[in-house]
């Protein structure tokens, strides 16, 4: 349960000004217009749209004109703002006249010009029991099914009746639109309400009662919890309006209250923030049990998207929904956020500013008492205190930009030396990426013009996602300006890389082409302008496969029967796959032919002597490779003493001492020998022995 009674938010009145009407009314919508990720209000009066802008924590900007107004076609049941592609980008749909079709919304607050349907049902657009719905992931030839008379044989969906309402959900937390039917019974329908309260994925159900709301929590989808009530809630007669919304752009629900009754004017709007703000089933903290905890705060990228917007730096591609990220760990910001509406996935942030600092609590002297997060101080201890480290990162998206490449959009949020002026700067600065390849490399000197489509020209841009366009380090070494913030100074350290991007196949009757990135030029700067330092990588040239191969390992292993009695040949097993023995390498044969013989210091024969005997490699099958032989016991097997007088054990299958030698000098032919003694008996000699050791012991021996 994420909400309880001790815990019950609190209902905030905000006066939102210009709506003298709140926001039940017709004229009104809550609509994410440009795909920000968090709805403002839209209205429409005269010829002319009017929106009001959510700069977050409850606040709506003035009321301004929507610039580019795509038609004069008022917004109603047969002109309405849809997500027709179900990408995040609404388009305005008008579903009147004699060529119906739609305006997309396009970048930069514009629209794109009119697109007719190719095919459309007919059918009354201005129905209110009409429902949109994603059924089959697209418009296609309209399908007729029957239904059954009867809902217990078959479905029974009535959608024009008064005393049932229809509603699409997800009931079951599947991600797929439910068909969701609620009649009149005990309870007015129209105090329904249903939203994913608790983030569960399912749908919940709200009821909005007289003078309380109840939550009753999806349980799966085959069940509803008992009520959670909060009380002092605003009064919800016939002409308020209540809607649950994402008001935050937090991903996180508030209930929204509105009443045009004259006696609630200048608090006419309300909401209750159900979670604080905060998204649940999100780690928040983890203990080691020594002592050690780590707590985590998170954020919505939409917060890091209105911060930039307040400060002029909007973000280069936008995200039509929230994406919950790490805050104070690391106190990590986010931008340039990214959601490829093409290939419908998120491709992270194009630029991502990271805080680390070290802090060491001391009881002794030579520390400084240094203000905490929670109003209490810490003893730092200066020899040790590291100042906080900034680290600005951009990377590719592998957003497809028409007019500009990502590296040059992000150019103007590079460091500029201030005593350089702009052609200089830009003279450091590392050409642009080649995001979108010209040619077609047939060999290593010889090319043929390529020219690639729309479809290549993304996937070309797609292939760079992840790699990292620039890195700069800054120490925030307590200095600060005249309003108090903290200064940066000179980066420490910036490293930049450049890309380019090769053909490999292209797209023709394929569903797909094939695209490679190879790093041109990297470089590495010293922040020290006195006394500069740059370390500069580069790629002069490469194969036209881009691959080199180098042979790091090879081992090789035999099985036994699934009788125990043999080793399998090379490359058989059978049912029980009993491993016997695994030879690896350890030098081939050109490796240790060039470094030993070739270079004089042993002939061919003393080599293959050393390696045979004293290192005891082996050759396997025909490889004139040196194989290391198998380590099953890795007992001593031999011992020579100072004398060089040698004693050699052997051993049977388990590892226990089977026979025992005292030899000579290596140079010495004395002494005991192990050539001839059995480390694996036979059955039926174990057990003659045992039936008569005295015997046939001796001859063991």
């Amino acid at each position: 349960m994420i909400l309880s009674p001790s815990t019950a938010p609190a209902l905030s009145l905000q006066s939102f000004g210009k709506l003298p009407t709140g926001l039940g009314s017709d004229k009104y919508q809550w609509v994410d217009l440009d795909g920000e990720g968090i709805a403002g209000v839209l209205t429409e009066q005269g010829n002319a749209w009017f929106y009001k802008r959510n700069f977050g924590d409850a606040e709506l900007g003035p009321l301004e004109t929507v610039a580019q107004k795509p038609s004069s076609i008022p917004l109603n049941g047969k002109s309405q703002l849809l997500d027709l592609g179900g990408n995040g980008q609404l388009s305005l749909v008008d579903f009147s006249g004699v060529t119906p079709g739609f305006f997309k919304k396009i970048a930069n607050e514009d629209w794109s010009s009119f697109t007719p349907f190719k095919f459309l049902p007919n059918i009354r657009w201005d129905d209110p029991t009409l429902l949109v719905i994603d059924l089959t992931d697209g418009f296609a030839p309209m399908e007729h099914r029957r239904v059954s008379l009867d809902e217990r044989i078959g479905p029974r969906i009535v959608l024009g009746d008064d005393e049932t309402s229809i509603h699409l959900a997800d009931m079951s937390g599947d991600g797929l639109l439910d068909i969701v039917r609620i009649p009149n019974s005990r309870f007015s329908q129209s105090r329904i309400r249903l939203a994913d309260i608790d983030g569960s994925g399912t749908t919940d159900l709200v009821y909005l009662g007289l003078d309380d709301i109840k939550i009753f929590f999806n349980q799966s989808g085959s069940s509803f919890s008992d009520p959670y009530c909060m009380v002092q809630t605003p009064r919800v007669d016939n002409l308020s309006d209540v809607r649950i919304v994402d008001l935050f752009g937090t991903g996180t629900p508030c209930i929204l209250w509105s009443s045009p009754n004259p006696s609630d004017y200048g608090h006419h709007v309300g909401y209750i923030d159900l979670l604080g703000g905060q998204k649940p089933h999100l780690l928040i903290s983890s203990q080691n049990n020594l002592g050690a905890e780590t707590r985590i705060q998170y954020a919505s990228s939409t917060k890091f998207y209105l911060q930039d917007r307040a400060a002029r730096t909007p973000w280069v591609t936008n995200l039509p929904f929230p994406v919950h990220v790490v805050e104070s760990v690391e106190n990590v910001d986010r931008h340039h956020g990214f959601f490829d509406t093409f290939e419908r996935e998120f491709r992270g942030f194009g630029m991502v500013e990271q805080y680390d600092t070290e802090e060491f609590d001391i009881s002794l002297g030579g520390s400084v008492s240094v203000p905490a997060r929670d109003n209490t101080t810490t003893s730092i201890d200066l020899a040790s205190h590291v100042p906080p480290v900034l680290t600005k990162t951009w990377y590719y998206t592998g957003a497809f930009l028409e007019r500009q490449t990502m590296a040059g959009r992000f150019q103007q949020e590079y460091y500029k030396e201030p005593r350089l002026s702009e052609e200089q700067t830009a003279a450091m600065l590392l050409a642009e990426v080649e995001e979108v390849p010209t040619s077609i490399r047939l060999t290593a000197s010889n090319r043929v013009p390529f020219s690639a489509t729309n479809l290549e020209a993304r996937e070309s841009c797609r292939v760079l996602k992840g790699t990292v366009l620039r890195v700069e380090l800054y120490a925030l070494d307590a200095k600060t300006g005249d309003n108090g913030s903290v200064q940066t100074g000179n980066p420490y350290s910036v490293s930049a890389q450049n890309y380019s991007v090769e053909i490999l196949q292209p797209q023709g009757t394929n569903r797909h082409g094939a695209f490679m990135i190879q790093e041109k030029i990297a470089t590495a700067e010293d922040g020290n302008h006195d006394l500069p330092f740059e370390d500069f990588d580069g790629t002069s040239a490469t194969d036209p496969s881009q691959s080199y191969r180098r042979l790091t390992s090879i081992s090789r292993t035999y099985y036994r029967s699934d009788d125990l009695s043999h080793i399998l040949p090379l490359r058989t097993i059978e049912s029980m796959v009993l491993q016997s023995t695994i030879y690896r390498l350890a030098l081939t044969e050109s490796l240790a032919t060039n470094n030993f013989v070739g270079a004089g210091k042993v002939s061919q024969t003393e080599l293959d002597d050393i390696l045979e005997n004293d290192c005891r490699y082996v050759h396997r099958e025909g490889d004139r490779n040196w194989s290391i032989g198998p380590c099953r016991l890795l007992q001593p097997w031999m011992v020579m003493d100072h004398d060089q007088n040698r004693s050699a054990v052997a051993y049977d299958v388990l590892g226990i001492v089977v026979g025992t030698a005292t030899m000579g000098k290596p140079e010495e032919d004395l002494g005991d020998s192990l050539d001839n003694v059995v480390n694996a008996l036979d059955d039926s000699v174990i057990l003659a022995y045992f039936n008569n050791p005295l015997a046939i012991g001796n001859d063991l021996l």
